[in-house]
């Protein structure tokens, strides 16, 4: 039987004169109770005088959606492109499913979530495409407004990282093209420091801030590396 869309709704924002936000996802949704994470944003962001309208952009965990005007009274919202046209079909999966792993992953090591935004750049080693074993993530504090303090560097250790030639700025969301299974780490916050393991299944035994942590036991990170070692 073919799945179908559930829409849904926030049901506090007319209280404050404001239309309730409605929105759908385009697949089945792999974690329980993920529509909150909009559900409670939308509200509190009401309920604190903030006023939505359609063509509106909003960056929820490093993600742009744009509302439009359902045509039934609520204020429809969607996924946005990279290239800023909104996503076919309708849906808010893409970006609810990021704020969610980059969220359960500074869990893991018990730490708070710090989410770069939709238009900040990293800055990245030249040899990262090479790298097909580990690849080393930094975070230090942000230099500009467009820059989310993240460093990703190749673990060749001939590679002169101090060499200006040897970096580049990219843009955040277009590192996911390349390597997909990098963008949840990217809300860990400043000051953390660690290596991605990249064999059949990823890994990321240790974890620093500014000392050495381990996920903590059935974290979503733990679950990684336990299905990373049983390959």
């Amino acid at each position: 039987m073919k799945w179908a869309f559930i829409m849904y709704r926030t049901s506090a924002c007319s209280r404050h004169g404001h239309p309730e936000v409605s929105f759908v996802f385009a697949e089945r949704i792999p974690v329980p109770s993920l529509e909150t994470i909009l559900l409670d944003y939308f509200e509190g962001q009401v309920a604190d005088g903030v006023r939505f309208a359609p063509g509106h952009n909003i960056d929820i965990g490093g993600s742009i959606l744009r509302l439009f005007d359902r045509g039934d009274g609520t204020l429809g919202v969607r996924d946005v492109e990279p290239d800023g046209n909104v996503a076919e079909p309708e849906s808010v999966h893409r970006s609810l499913m990021r704020t969610w792993l980059r969220q359960e992953v500074a869990r893991s090591y018990g730490l708070s979530p710090e989410f770069p935004s939709a238009s900040a750049s990293a800055l990245v080693c030249t040899a990262t495409g090479a790298s097909r074993h580990a690849l080393m993530l930094k975070r230090t504090s942000p230099s500009n407004a467009r820059d989310s303090g993240w460093y990703i560097g190749c673990t060749d250790e001939r590679h002169d990282h101090d060499d200006p030639g040897n970096l580049q700025a990219v843009a955040l969301v277009a590192i996911p093209e390349q390597f997909p299974w990098l963008d949840q780490f990217f809300a860990l916050p400043v000051a953390t420091d660690l290596v991605v393991e990249m064999a059949a299944r990823v890994s990321v035994p240790v974890l620093w801030h500014p000392d050495p942590i381990e996920p903590i036991a059935g974290s979503y990170v733990a679950s990684l590396n336990a299905a990373a070692a049983a390959r």
